[in-house]
Formats: C-alpha cells, structure tokens, sequence
C-alpha cells in the first residue's frame, strides 16, 4: 500500500519504480507486517532514500548491461548481478549517504536527477577497471 502511495499508476518507468521503491522500504523497515508510521525515524528515510537511489541506478545499469550477458552461463550471470548491485550500493552508500543526510528526504528532480548520474558515473568509472 505504501509503495501504491508513493507511485501511483502511470508515471514513468513505473515497474522500475515501485520495485526500487519496495526494496528501499523494505531494506529500510524490515518485514514488518504491519506499518508503524513511529519507525519512520531520520535514519530510516536515510537508508530508504539511499536504497532508492541505489535500485534506480542498479535498474538503469543492468538493463543498459543485458544485451552483454545473453550469452553468459546462468550461474555467470547471478555472479555479475551480484558484484554490480554491490558495487552499486557500494557507490550509493559512499556518494548518496552524505547527501541524504544533508538534505533529509526531500529532493527535487533535478538534485536527484544529479544524484543518479553521479552514482551511475561512478558505478561505470569501476567497472571499466574490471
């Protein structure tokens, strides 16, 4: 429901959305099954922003990425998905973590926006090294 809340049907990249949004509530409250607004403490919208941040730019990554794993082993391929969504939030802890906690949880697009390219452009800056 809260997920339902926060992306409503339509807007774009909707799937990619509402998943990132899911792994970050969920990363950021546990598997409560039940919702306590009370849990929604400073640190929580940190690590749910962050998480956020980090799916989008994972999402965006590995869809950039999947025309190059067609051919790769199954097992080959968990193991690259593995290490790039480490390595994504790896990146979004180290860039996104300050700037959470600076701003709180409100951003505007175009913060945000910035927010992605620069994790993104890190991710890529590393991997260009594997």
């Amino acid at each position: 429901m809260i997920v339902d809340e926060f992306c409503p049907p339509g807007i774009l990249d909707e799937d990619m959305v509402r998943s990132a949004m899911a792994e970050a509530l969920f990363e950021a409250l546990g598997d409560q099954l039940v919702f306590d607004v009370d849990a929604v403490t400073d640190h929580v919208v940190v690590i749910a922003t962050v998480c956020f941040v980090s799916e989008l730019v994972f999402a965006s990554v590995a869809v950039e990425m999947g025309a190059s794993a067609e051919n790769v082993p199954p097992a080959s391929a968990v193991q690259r998905e593995n290490a790039l969504r480490d390595l994504v939030r790896a990146a979004a802890d180290e860039i996104a973590t300050p700037v959470v906690q600076r701003f709180g949880g409100s951003f505007d697009p175009n913060r945000l926006e910035a927010l992605i390219a620069e994790i993104t452009s890190a991710v890529y800056g590393e991997m260009a090294q594997w």
